[in-house]
């Protein structure tokens, strides 16, 4: 998963909301020599001239800076581009237009809106751009099956057009990103990658009996990135547009000619005049939720690895813990499961900020306000599983709860990964 997180404003100027002249009188035609006026802009800069305080004040700008909320009302500005995000509330997209994706793309696009929606995380409206930047990415990727770099194209394989080496310049070159990238607020790119076929192995796999000789579906893909960490807490980000790509890389992953795999590539973002997707600081986001139904049993593998010492032992699928951006989550391992109906509950550690590998060195590090409560071991197919989750929310801090303690307990269920 590649992410930038960057927050930038448009650079004009406002409407004048204060003009101080200078001193002396100055009538008629002009101004006494030496006589400066000067003007206060809304934007708290300042403009002077030696006409006269009228053609200071003309110096400022008018412009007029406008913001779409998530629920899609319009709020205006005439300070500045964060001041009109700032009076938008916290709040999630609960419609998007009807999408133009046909077979997988669209089987994908609406299980991803689905899931988001069911659990709060709120939905993304289909861009063409992104569409473009994703589609270029999964085709050269399909044309480089044995690449480790993902999110990098190299144009010294020779192979695929090369549709930008990073992600930012795919975002560029497709138009959805001004040059210096200055329009775009946060933009995600994940990638998930089934494969299948008789001659497959799998690194972190303590049998191959998940794996099957059949094509798997991109919706395979997306449950593949529900299984994992940071890729799970870039699917369901608060972004507002997405785009998806879809490819069969042309042979194997390996040196055997009987793999095949499937590049899955999401790309999502929000450009200035869009607000982010966010929650308000007393709630709290899980994934998977109540009544979540289709989500993959084992957490196979995840580059960048968040567990780099488990070597190939398979993990089960995380649960997500979000809080409002600026809280800080904790998960109280002691006294939170994940338990198969009628069984035992399963061994689990809790992932977050302190531990977390890339803590130091990488945007895509967790944050304070996330926290994972992940199985060590492979969970059951076609099982429902009963979540307790005991912590603390900064954000639920109140007099009556002076800890910001929270409990949650739900139910979700998993597929066979074959079946889908």
């Amino acid at each position: 998963m590649q992410k930038w997180n960057r927050h930038s404003s448009l650079a004009a100027s406002a409407m004048v909301a204060l003009l101080v002249t200078g001193c002396g009188g100055g009538g008629g035609g002009g101004s006494p020599t030496g006589q400066t006026y000067s003007a206060t802009c809304a934007d708290g800069s300042s403009k002077t001239s030696t006409v006269s305080t009228a053609d200071a004040a003309s110096q400022c700008s008018t412009s007029v800076y406008s913001a779409i909320c998530a629920d899609q009302n319009t709020v205006t500005s005439n300070t500045s581009q964060a001041a009109a995000n700032a009076k938008c509330t916290p709040g999630i997209v609960a419609k998007v237009v009807a999408s133009t994706y046909t077979g997988e793309k669209l089987a994908a696009f609406n299980q991803l809106n689905a899931d988001r929606a069911q659990c709060g995380f709120g939905k993304l409206q289909q861009n063409a751009k992104l569409d473009v930047a994703a589609q270029g990415h999964a085709d050269w990727l399909a044309a480089n099956p044995r690449t480790q770099t993902t999110h990098v194209q190299d144009p010294s394989t020779g192979k695929g057009l090369v549709t930008g080496v990073q992600q930012r310049e795919r975002y560029i070159n497709a138009s959805y990103a001004l040059s210096n990238f200055s329009n775009v607020l946060s933009a995600e790119e994940v990638i998930g990658t089934p494969a299948w076929g008789t001659g497959l192995t799998c690194q972190y796999c303590a049998n191959n009996a998940s794996y099957g000789n059949t094509e798997l579906s991109a919706g395979n893909g997306v449950r593949q990135l529900y299984a994992t960490v940071y890729h799970l807490a870039g699917v369901v980000a608060g972004e507002r547009d997405v785009g998806f790509g879809v490819a069969i890389g042309d042979r194997s992953i390996s040196s055997d000619s009987a793999v095949f795999i499937k590049n899955v590539v999401i790309e999502s973002g929000t450009v200035a005049g869009w607000v982010r997707q966010s929650i308000p600081n007393d709630t709290l986001l899980t994934f998977p939720c109540q009544g979540i139904t289709n989500t993959t049993p084992v957490f196979r593998g995840e580059g960048p690895e968040p567990f780099p010492a488990r070597g190939s032992k398979e993990y089960g699928q995380p649960v997500y813990v979000m809080g409002a951006d600026g809280t800080t989550v904790t998960i109280n391992a002691a006294s939170s499961t994940i338990t198969p109906v009628g069984g035992t509950a399963v061994v689990t550690t809790v992932f977050n900020r302190a531990v977390d590998p890339l803590r130091d060195s990488d945007s895509r590090k967790v944050k304070n306000n996330q926290v994972f409560l992940v199985p060590t071991q492979r969970l059951m197919d076609n099982t429902t599983y009963t979540v307790v989750l005991n912590g603390t929310n900064t954000g639920m801090v109140t007099s009556a709860n002076p800890s910001g303690a929270y409990s949650r307990a739900f139910t979700f269920s998993t597929l066979t990964p074959t079946t889908f």
